[in-house]
């Protein structure tokens, strides 16, 4: 009886042993061939290269599975890859690529100088440039050029040079007078004689001299020469 005690006990430490040996043989198998998953920036680098994109997102599920958004040059996808072998478990298209706005930056057109303003009206109008005006807020050139019978007044586009308004006036002409002694000198080609006196009377028409004559045959005479033209206007003998 006592010998048979001792066998079962022996079986039991022999099968005890037996299952700590088993289980312990599995815990260093699964050790041993136990793969860890891919680390996010090897993956990364992997989808990248392969798919020439760029992977906007990243995360690792509770089925061993990394989700990942990329965005291509055409599209965004949403993929599902096996957090260990990388494998490509699904591939779908979400939405096309956003567009990159590019800002359109303009060259802006220069301001032309005032020795070209200048020249510019020279090329089209008679006559000498009098005033050139830049006008800062406008980018506008005011310019008056004056000719013998009119004065021209321009607005011209700073940039571009070209007319924006244009406004002619007649010139009024000043007329010139002849000189006192002119006046003498065409009297006396009348009434040959020593001069006694001289006057001028201002008019609209101009204005006159009076030239009074002591004419060499003792005859007198005043007479009245026109102060613009020169004109020979009466001739009254004093007797």
């Amino acid at each position: 009886m006592v010998n048979n005690k001792r066998i079962s006990v022996s079986y039991l430490i022999v099968f005890v042993i037996l299952i700590a040996a088993i289980i312990l043989g599995l815990y260093i198998w699964n050790t041993i061939t136990k793969v860890e998953p891919i680390s996010s920036d090897e993956l990364r680098t992997k989808i990248e290269e392969t798919y020439s994109g760029k992977v906007k997102s990243m995360i690792i599920t509770g089925n061993n599975e990394y989700e990942v958004e990329m965005e291509s040059k055409d599209a965004i996808y949403a993929m599902k890859l096996d957090a260990t072998t990388g494998k490509v478990n699904t591939m779908k298209k979400v939405s096309a690529a956003p567009i990159e706005s590019k800002d359109i930056v303009l060259e802006e057109e220069p301001l032309l100088t005032e020795q070209e303003i200048v020249a510019n009206v020279q090329e089209k109008f008679e006559g000498t440039v009098k005033v050139v005006a830049y006008q800062k807020v406008t980018e506008r050139y005011s310019i008056q050029v004056e000719s013998n019978k009119e004065i021209i007044n321009l607005v011209m586009d700073g940039k571009k040079g070209t007319i924006i308004s244009q406004q002619i006036t007649g010139k009024q002409i000043t007329p010139t007078l002849i000189s006192e002694s002119k006046a003498i000198e065409i009297a006396q080609s009348r009434l040959s004689g020593e001069l006694e006196d001289v006057s001028f009377e201002k008019t609209n028409e101009g204005g006159y001299f009076l030239v009074e004559i002591d004419g060499d045959d003792d005859q007198d005479a005043v007479i009245q020469v026109h102060a613009i033209s020169g004109k020979i206007l009466s001739v009254t003998l004093d007797d």
